[in-house]
């Protein structure tokens, strides 16, 4: 189950900080997934604490916290030392996984600064990737809902490497992500045909109450993009790639006692050449 976090409101005030984003970030990860075995995913996208010209006080260089850190025993955790502390007694029996994505654009002189307290913990406890151009997830997502067979099946074998679990799971996270907005879109569609207002569509017939898992509660723009696309898949086609997603999600993430473990980048292609084989 992946959750999303991404700025908010108007140009003027986008800045993601990870002050305003910690309680719903601890509260997500410390829920249950209600896909069984599955573990909960939170994407954070351009959280402001990276960026080397953010002037938030939580994301001041290493260096500049150690140098404070005895100014007074009463004094409350940082946001970024809450996080830590998180993350080394709690996180690792939740079973989760927390992925930050931050665009640099060096002419905009935003770069992320690795001699940040929070930068600089990840680099050493967790993992840092970087790309180069637009990443392959954002375009195998537009090709799914496009129905571009070739393109959508060239950016998987481009992004998927056995033995690298991290790549397996984003792109499968990818197609679940398209195949659950897509399918909220299609029941969507129908409920505006009986003329049911979108507050009671968002509230009692879709999932979830935050933009993440709930169609009709994200911005405008994204949720045009799957209703338009919602129009090239029928509710069997998408009701079967959500069972199918189901049993590769076992494979992705074996048990011990498992009998049997399919070939999990396999599986995913015969998904989305039926996903995007047009039968019209």
């Amino acid at each position: 189950m992946k959750s999303r976090f991404r700025p908010n409101g108007p140009p003027a005030n986008r800045a993601l900080t990870l002050r305003a984003l910690l309680p719903d970030l601890l509260a997500e990860m410390g829920s249950v997934s209600f896909f069984p075995g599955m573990p909960r995913v939170a994407i954070v996208n351009e959280l402001s604490d990276f960026w080397a010209a953010e002037k938030d006080e939580d994301a001041k260089p290493a260096a500049a916290l150690a140098k404070g850190k005895n100014a007074g025993a009463a004094k409350a955790l940082s946001p970024v030392d809450r996080f830590i502390r998180y993350f080394e007694t709690d996180f690792a029996s939740t079973g989760n996984a927390i992925v930050f994505t931050v665009f640099e654009d060096p002419d905009k002189r935003r770069v992320v600064d690795k001699r940040r307290k929070l930068v600089a913990w990840i680099k050493e406890h967790g993992r840092l990737i970087s790309f180069e151009g637009r990443p392959i997830a954002f375009e195998l997502g537009d090709a799914l809902m496009e129905r571009n067979l070739p393109k959508a099946l060239g950016l998987f074998r481009e992004g998927y490497k056995k033995g690298r679990p991290e790549q397996a799971m984003a792109l499968f996270y990818v197609v679940l992500r398209q195949v659950h907005f897509l399918l909220q879109a299609k029941i969507a569609s129908a409920a505006t045909r009986q003329q049911l207002t979108d507050d009671f569509i968002a509230a009692e017939l879709l999932p979830g109450d935050s933009k993440s898992t709930n169609l009709f509660l994200m911005h405008r723009f994204p949720r045009g993009k799957y209703e338009k696309a919602a129009g090239y898949f029928s509710v069997s086609e998408l009701t079967k790639a959500l069972q199918d997603l189901y049993e590769i999600n076992r494979f992705l993430m074996p048990r011990g006692d498992d009998p049997y473990v399919g070939d999990a980048g396999y599986l995913m292609e015969r998904l989305i050449v039926r996903l995007c084989a047009r039968n019209v």
